[in-house]
C-alpha cells in the first residue's frame, strides 16, 4: 500500500511547472510590468476570456492579496493565502461562490489551487499553499496580445465609423447636385432605394459589419460622382472646380493666395510651436493682408494645378499608397479617395482621433484631408520639416477658425515644390 502523501507533496506532485524545478526559473512579470499592471490589463480583457464581471472582481481580488514583490521574484511565487470565507466577506459572496470562482479560473489556466490536508493556507516550509498564480505569468505575453487585439478594434472601429459618416456626406453632396442639375435622372431612385437600405445607426454594429457598410457608402458616392460628372458633360454644364468641391469648409472666409515667392519661403517656426505663425508652404502672413495677387487675383493656371492629378503628384508616397488603395482600378482620384486616404493613414501619423474629428468639423471633410496631405508632404520638407503631425493640424484647426489659414497658398506651395523636384 502506497504511503499517504503530505499536503506539500501533494502540492509538488500536482503543479508540473514547479515539479524539480530550479527556484531560480520560477517565471516573473517582464521588466517595467508590476501587479497593478497585470490588474489593469484582466479587467479590460475580461470579458475576451469569457469571464463574467463578478468573477473578474474575484480574480482581481486575490492577486491584491498577494505581495507585489513576488510577482518580479524569480525564487518564489505568488500566492493568495486568504481563505474562501474571508473572501467571500470582502467580496460580498457566499463562499461557495468563491469555490465556484477558484475553479473556474484554475480551469482557464489563470491559477492553480494547493491546499494543506485539512484545507489549510499558508507558507509551509520552503512552498506556499494557497491560490497559485505562476500559470497566470506565464501566460502574460498570451494576455497581453489578446488586450492588444482588443484595443486595435475598438480604434478600428472608431475610425470605421469616421469614415461612414464621411462617406454619407459625399454621397449626399453629390447626389444633391445631380438631383438640382437633373430632377429626372433615372440613377437618383435607384440610388436612394440603395442608401435608405442602409443602417443608419453604427451601434452594435461590429468591425466587420462597418467595414461592409463602408463600402456601400463609398460605392454609393462613387456612383452618385461618376453620374454628376458625366451629367455635367453631356448637358454642357461647366464642369465644377475640382478645388471647390473638395474643400468643403465650414467657413466661408475667402483665402488669398501668396505671391509666387511663396515658392521660395517657408515657416520660421514649426507650424506647431506658435498657433499665428503661418502654415508650412505657403500660408497668410498676419502683416500680408494684401499680396502680390491681390490687385489680379489668383493665376489661373495655378488654379488649374487643383486636379485630382496635380494632388496626386504633389502628394507624400505613403500618401499615393493610400490613395491608389481607395481608388482601386480606376484612372484619377476622386473626393472621397482623398477623405478616405487621409482617414486611413491618420493613425499612421500619430494623429490622434479627436485632432481628426476636429479637423474635418472646421474645415470639413476635404478641407482636412488636404491639410493632411499637406501636412504629410511637409514632414519632408527639406528646410523646415514638420516634426509633430497632430499639433500641426490642431494649429491649423485654430488658425482657420481664427481666419487665418490659406490652404490654397499651402497646396499651392506643395505642387510647384513638387514640380520642381
Amino acid at each position: 500500500m502506497a504511503p499517504s502523501l503530505t499536503g506539500a507533496e501533494k502540492l509538488i506532485q500536482a503543479n508540473p511547472l514547479r515539479r524539480a524545478e530550479p527556484a531560480a526559473s520560477r517565471p516573473v512579470l517582464p521588466a517595467r510590468v508590476k501587479r497593478y499592471h497585470l490588474e489593469q490589463l484582466l479587467d479590460r480583457i475580461g470579458g475576451s476570456l469569457g469571464l463574467r464581471p463578478a468573477r473578474v472582481a474575484a480574480l482581481i481580488a486575490m492577486i491584491r492579496a498577494t505581495s507585489p514583490d513576488d510577482w518580479s521574484d524569480p525564487t518564489c511565487d505568488p500566492v493568495c493565502f486568504v481563505s474562501q470565507e474571508e473572501m467571500a466577506e470582502r467580496l460580498g459572496k457566499t463562499p461557495r461562490a468563491v469555490r465556484k470562482d477558484e475553479e473556474s479560473l484554475e480551469g482557464l489556466g489563470l491559477l492553480w489551487r494547493a491546499t494543506a490536508a485539512n484545507g489549510a493556507r499558508r507558507a509551509c516550509g520552503g512552498m506556499k499553499l494557497g491560490m497559485n498564480f505562476a500559470p497566470l505569468i506565464a501566460r502574460y505575453d498570451e494576455l497581453a496580445a489578446i488586450d492588444h487585439e482588443r484595443t486595435s478594434r475598438i480604434l478600428r472601429r472608431k475610425r470605421l465609423k469616421l469614415e461612414c459618416s464621411g462617406a454619407r456626406r459625399f454621397y449626399c453632396s453629390a447626389a444633391a447636385q445631380l438631383a438640382e442639375l437633373s430632377p429626372d435622372h433615372p440613377l437618383l431612385e435607384e440610388l436612394d432605394a440603395r442608401y435608405q437600405a442602409l443602417p443608419t445607426r453604427y451601434a452594435g454594429l461590429d468591425v466587420e459589419a462597418l467595414e461592409v457598410l463602408l463600402q456601400a457608402i463609398a460605392d454609393l458616392a462613387e456612383s452618385a460622382d461618376a453620374a454628376l460628372q458625366m451629367q455635367r458633360q453631356t448637358s454642357g454644364v461647366a464642369e465644377a472646380d475640382f478645388l471647390r468641391y473638395i474643400q468643403d469648409t465650414n467657413h466661408s472666409e475667402s483665402e488669398t493666395c501668396n505671391a509666387s515667392d511663396v515658392h521660395n519661403k517657408t515657416a520660421r517656426k514649426r507650424a506647431d510651436d506658435i498657433p499665428s505663425a503661418p502654415a508650412p508652404q505657403g500660408a497668410v502672413e498676419d502683416s500680408e493682408k494684401k499680396t502680390a495677387w491681390a490687385d489680379r487675383g489668383c493665376k489661373p493656371e495655378l488654379l488649374e494645378s487643383f486636379t485630382p492629378t496635380a494632388l496626386y503628384r504633389a502628394c507624400s508616397d505613403d500618401f499615393r499608397l493610400y490613395l491608389d488603395a481607395a481608388k482601386g482600378e480606376r484612372r484619377s482620384p476622386s473626393a472621397h479617395d482623398f477623405y478616405a486616404a487621409a482617414s486611413n493613414m491618420r493613425p499612421e501619423l500619430g494623429i490622434h482621433h479627436s485632432a481628426w474629428r476636429e479637423a474635418c468639423e472646421t474645415l470639413g471633410d476635404m478641407g482636412a484631408a488636404l491639410a493632411l496631405l499637406v501636412i504629410d508632404a511637409n514632414r519632408t520638407h527639406p528646410v523646415r520639416p514638420i516634426h509633430s503631425p497632430g499639433g500641426s493640424l490642431r494649429a491649423w484647426c485654430r488658425r482657420a477658425q481664427a481666419g487665418q489659414l490659406n490652404l490654397t497658398g499651402s497646396l499651392i506651395g506643395l505642387i510647384e515644390r513638387s514640380r520642381r523636384e
